[in-house]
């Protein structure tokens, strides 16, 4: 009878673990097919390229600067990037130096990066450290970015030694 019991519970728990959705996974398709339109964003930034920079991004975006100035919809923020931010000859600059992606559903990611950066909110300012964080939706069959939030650490005290926390946030 014990046996029979213990069997059950074994067949109920791996059924479980297969009936969970496949996709989403670390490593999926998905996840590669993200990070490669991420990539494809940072190099159109490296390039001052708006206009194909914000074909990345869905018509309702949410987007926000490191100062806090908030644009909405694909359009308005190509035209910040192109007539404001990246005018006059300014040479952006994006050098990823961490990135992380997590699958929150199987239509829905965020993804993390750190990269030395050209100022978002000062024209041709000097390159800085910045955090973005981009939420994709997979839309139509299309991966595109809902949102996005950039920012600038400030530099602070060092953190106490606790087991989790890491000033670095990127590192291995």
């Amino acid at each position: 009878m014990r046996r029979a019991v213990w069997i059950s519970v074994f067949s109920l728990f791996a059924a479980l673990a297969f009936a969970q959705p496949r996709r989403g996974r670390f490593g999926s398709p998905e996840e590669s097919e993200i990070r490669q339109a991420a990539a494809s964003m940072h190099s159109f930034w490296n390039r001052g390229d708006a206009r194909n920079y914000s074909t990345a991004l869905s018509d309702d975006t949410d987007w926000e600067n490191a100062g806090g100035g908030r644009i909405r919809g694909r359009a308005a923020v190509a035209q910040f990037l192109g007539e404001y931010l990246w005018a006059q000859g300014a040479r952006p600059v994006f050098r990823q130096t961490g990135e992380r992606v997590r699958m929150l559903g199987p239509e829905l990611a965020v993804v993390e990066s750190q990269a030395d950066a050209s100022s978002t909110v000062e024209p041709g300012g000097p390159p800085r450290r910045i955090r973005e964080m981009q939420f994709f939706q997979k839309r139509g069959g299309r991966w595109q970015v809902i949102s996005t939030r950039l920012w600038e650490p400030r530099p602070g005290p060092p953190p106490p030694r606790l087991q989790g926390l890491s000033p670095e946030p990127f590192g291995h």
